[in-house]
């Protein structure tokens, strides 16, 4: 009687390190991307709403998302 081993099948413990990849790539997809741009949308909307030209609020929310990006980069992704 031949039995197969499934306790990597069952292990809730199996796919530590698939979960720890995937945590990893969300938190820095979310640094990199979602935090700059989310800042640099909100600061156009801000601009906009108070009656700033479209220029000014396009030059700076660019400012805004460069330093959200740098302070993201040296401070959360590693």
């Amino acid at each position: 009687m031949a039995t197969t081993d499934n306790h990597e099948e069952t292990s809730p413990y199996h796919n530590v390190e698939e979960h720890k990849k995937t945590y990893q790539w969300m938190m820095d997809f979310g640094f990199t991307v979602g935090l700059p741009v989310g800042g640099a949308i909100t600061m156009f909307v801000m601009l906009m709403l108070l009656g700033s030209s479209f220029f000014v609020g396009v030059f700076l929310s660019f400012l805004t998302w460069l330093g959200l990006l740098g302070i993201s980069k040296t401070f959360f992704v590693h």
